[in-house]
């Protein structure tokens, strides 16, 4: 029997995160562990009278890399390509079996292929952009990560699923309310010039005028819950540390410092 969490998970994220309408051509992708969601999210979008099509990744990125020459990094597959240019709506389940399983990879390979994907990043974000392309992002929660939380399976499927409001009665109608008093956030800070950030070994300014604060509610990610927008070129001056360690691409970077200078002929006040 399906955990009726994963259900109403796919319910959320069809009907509210992405709005899939009848007709729309929907990619679904996402490791093949997390299946039991994936199926659901196909279930949703075909009740809604979409075109979904599953497309699973297998776990073969560290043959690839450790194997691939270098015009085999560089290059672009045809296919993915034509997703970002063709589907309408992007639905990505995010879990991750070995999130280390990159830590002896070559950091060049990865940046080789990062950079060689940058067209159809780009291409994804400009017809997000135009209102083309809506896309979603959300969890799947599994042994491994629930191990890398210090937590049991239970406790970390209780944790990722009410983090999505999923205890909740009407998931839909929290988020909103989510919407609309981040909403006020954002007029707020749509007013504000300059950004200041002080904190243990953390002194950043940044400069925000003029820039439009971004609402997240749960339609890009989910969970979600957050505002953000992106300082005006060259202002940011100061220095920021993080503590907290991250896997990024495969690899655990931890307690990382981001020092900032000022640019030439910038007043270090942010003015």
């Amino acid at each position: 029997m399906v955990d009726s969490r994963i259900e109403n998970l796919a319910k959320l994220c069809v009907q509210y995160s992405v709005d899939v309408k009848p007709k729309e051509k929907v990619f679904i992708q996402g490791n093949v562990v997390a299946f039991p969601l994936i199926k659901e999210l196909y279930r949703e979008c075909l009740l809604g009278g979409a075109y979904p099509t599953i497309i699973p990744s297998l776990d073969v990125e560290y043959i690839f890399l450790k194997y691939a020459k270098e015009h085999q990094l560089r290059f672009v597959p045809p296919l993915q390509k034509f997703l970002a240019k063709d589907i309408d709506v992007a639905i990505s389940v995010y879990c991750e079996p070995n999130p280390k399983r990159l830590t002896n990879i070559n950091p060049e390979k990865i940046a080789l292929v990062r950079a060689s994907r940058k067209e159809i990043m780009e291409i994804f974000l400009r017809r997000t952009a135009q209102g083309k392309l809506r896309g979603v992002a959300l969890p799947y929660p599994i042994n491994d990560q629930a191990q890398e939380a210090a937590m049991s399976l239970e406790e970390y499927e209780d944790f990722v699923f009410n983090s999505c409001l999923l205890d909740k009665k009407d998931p839909v109608a929290e988020w909103k309310k989510i919407h609309q008093h981040q909403e006020k956030v954002c007029q707020f800070l749509n007013q504000v010039s300059k950004i200041h950030i002080v904190g243990e070994n953390t002194d950043l300014l940044l400069n925000v005028k003029g820039r439009k604060w971004i609402n997240c509610s749960g339609k890009l990610n989910m969970p979600d819950g957050e505002v953000y927008t992106g300082p005006v070129e060259n202002s940011a001056n100061g220095t920021a540390r993080f503590t907290y360690p991250g896997i990024v691409t495969g690899r655990e970077v931890e307690d990382v410092t981001l020092v900032v200078p000022p640019a030439p002929g910038q007043n270090i006040q942010g003015d």
